[in-house]
This record gives structure tokens, C-alpha cells and sequence, in this order.
């Protein structure tokens, strides 16, 4: 299976894909590795300790803690890649009271994003609460939401809610940039509590998450997203289009205004309107749509410090032929 420079071997679920040098390939560079082991190692902590006896050559989804352990051993080195992924909570509109646009600002102006931030991810992680990250053209460098509990019971109020309860379905394992769902989720829990939100946390395997939030079964979801090619349109399309049976879909939002403007900004070819048109979606959808953007994560990396040629895409990627040691 495969046509570029390595094959699949075997694959055995929750556990390992190995990788072997495809003797067929012509393309360039010609992997330098006879085979590449891709091992399942959720707890970063393993990672870690695998990394420094010498049994990976490399890790990845490293925590903070992690990182700064490894800084200065010998035989290891770290590195950071970035990334075109954001990590968000999708509110379903189909589910009382997320259906009303004042509790679900209420939740957004809730969360304490610079804690995320700061003190989760120790900064290696940007504040980004727009649907199309930094990096690609539509960037709304906009973040107005942060921690105003006041603001968010006011919102509450006028929504005539003053107490909620709704269950948060979360990943097992790392989030991108290296912190636990687990803990992200908690952080949640608890500012939400702050404005009488009461969250039930239930954590599952992603694959499990997945099929609850695209049949619109899940309540709260906190995901992932990244683009499948680096044009603002591969977030903008699945995040407004509920026709795309994708995001806006899964969360129930069918706003047919802001999904034809983003069809039609998909198409615009003169550079200045076309940020125009992202810039007036953008806006809309943060304080409109059934999204509470997070955060755009830094990947964390430790190295061996004999492997050579090892560079991230921000694409969510790396090139195994580029890489020897």
C-alpha cells in the first residue's frame, strides 16, 4: 500500500504502523531509512522516558513539562514545528438552550483563553479564536473574548438562563501542543462553573467522539480541525456550509447567509476583496457561530540528536525520506 517513497508493512490498531522503503519509487530524495516504526504512545510522560533510553528517535505531543525535562540531555535535543490545526468546542445548535446565540457568547466570553495559553501550554500555543488560523490568508487577528465572568452571566440573563447543565465529550490522550484533553477539559469545567455552567465531562477514544458528533449526537465536542490544503476555504467551507454535511453540519448551525458568502469568497480572485470577504465572515461567525476557538497549537518535538533531516509542515506532516540518522 503506497506509492511514495515507503509502503505499509503492517498496521495493527492502537499500536504500531511500520513503514518500509518502497524499492519501486523514483521520485526524490530516495529514503534514507530502510523502514520507519510509527509507534501509539498516548501518555507523553512514555514518550519522554523512550526517547532519552534511546528506544525513539522521536517523539511527539511532548507537554511542557516534558520539553523542559529534556532540555540539555545529552543525546537529546528538542524543536518546535507549527501548525495550521486549531482546537475548538462546538456547540450544537440543535440542543436548548446552545440554540439561543446569547449562551453560546456567554460560554465563549467565559473561558479564560490567556490561561490556556499561558499557563497550560507555558506558550507554545497562540491565542486564535478565528475559524482559519494563522498562517493562511482570512487570518482575523481579532481575539475580543477573555474571562469576563460579569459579561458572560449578563448574556446569561438575557437568554433567560441562570443555570445550565450540559455534558462536554473530550479525546482521550494529548491535545496538539502536548497538554492532556483531560486537563484542557477541566480548565473548561471550571470557568464555566464560574458563570453557573455546570459541564459533565465524558472522555472517549476520538474515533468513538467522532461518530457521536457527525450524526449532531454530541452536546459540547471539544476537536480538532485542520485544513486538508492551505487555503482559508478549507476551513471557511466546513465551518459555514451545513450543505457540506462537515463542521457547521455537525454542530447544526444552518446559516444559509454566511455559507453562500463563504461559497462566494471561495471564488474571489482579486487578493484585497477576497481578505475583505474572509475578514467580514470571520467576524461574524466568532460572535455567531456554535464555536469557542481555543487555541492554534506549537508542536513539541524531542530528537535524538543523531537523527538529521527532520522538518514539520505546518500541513500536519513530515517528509520520513527526508530524515536519517
Amino acid at each position: 500500500m503506497g506509492s511514495g517513497a515507503y509502503v505499509i508493512d503492517h498496521w495493527t490498531k492502537n499500536s504500531e504502523v511500520q513503514l518500509k522503503a518502497n524499492s519501486q519509487y523514483g521520485g526524490s530524495p530516495k529514503p534514507a531509512l530502510s523502514g520507519v516504526l510509527v509507534k501509539h504512545v498516548p501518555e507523553s510522560t512514555n514518550q519522554q522516558f523512550a526517547l532519552e533510553k534511546g528506544d525513539a528517535d522521536i517523539a511527539r505531543n511532548l507537554g511542557a513539562q516534558q520539553i523542559a525535562a529534556l532540555q540539555g540531555k545529552q543525546g537529546v535535543v528538542t524543536t518546535t514545528g507549527n501548525s495550521l490545526q486549531l482546537v475548538y468546542v462546538g456547540m450544537n445548535v440543535t440542543v436548548k438552550p446552545l440554540d439561543n446565540v446569547n449562551v453560546r457568547e456567554a460560554l465563549r466570553t467565559a473561558i479564560d483563553y490567556d490561561g490556556i495559553v499561558k499557563d497550560l501550554f507555558k506558550g507554545g500555543a497562540k491565542k486564535v479564536q478565528d475559524i482559519v488560523p494563522a498562517g493562511l490568508a482570512g487570518y482575523n487577528e481579532s481575539t475580543p473574548f477573555q474571562a469576563d465572568v460579569n459579561k458572560a452571566k449578563s448574556l446569561l440573563q438575557q437568554a433567560g438562563q441562570t443555570a445550565i447543565t450540559l455534558e462536554l465529550l473530550v479525546p482521550t490522550g494529548p491535545a496538539p501542543g502536548g497538554v492532556a484533553w483531560a486537563d484542557l477539559a477541566a480548565k473548561l469545567q471550571s470557568d464555566w462553573k464560574n458563570i453557573g455552567v455546570t459541564v459533565n465531562i465524558k472522555q472517549t477514544t476520538q474515533a468513538d467522539l467522532l461518530g457521536t458528533y457527525r450524526a449532531q449526537k454530541g452536546q459540547l465536542v471539544m476537536i480538532l480541525w485542520g485544513p486538508d490544503f492551505p487555503d482559508p476555504d478549507a476551513n471557511v467551507g466546513p465551518f459555514t456550509d451545513y450543505a457540506a454535511k462537515s463542521i457547521a453540519f455537525r454542530n447544526g448551525w444552518d446559516d444559509k447567509t454566511i455559507a453562500a458568502k463563504g461559497r462566494d469568497a471561495a471564488l474571489i480572485t482579486d487578493t484585497a476583496k477576497r481578505a475583505a470577504a474572509y475578514k467580514d465572515i470571520t467576524d461574524y461567525v466568532l460572535h455567531n457561530g456554535p464555536y469557542a476557538v481555543l487555541y492554534q497549537p506549537t508542536e513539541p518535538f524531542g530528537l535524538r540528536s543523531n537523527v538529521k533531516g527532520f522538518a514539520w509542515s505546518p500541513m500536519d506532516w513530515t517528509d520520513f525520506a527526508a530524515i536519517s540518522k
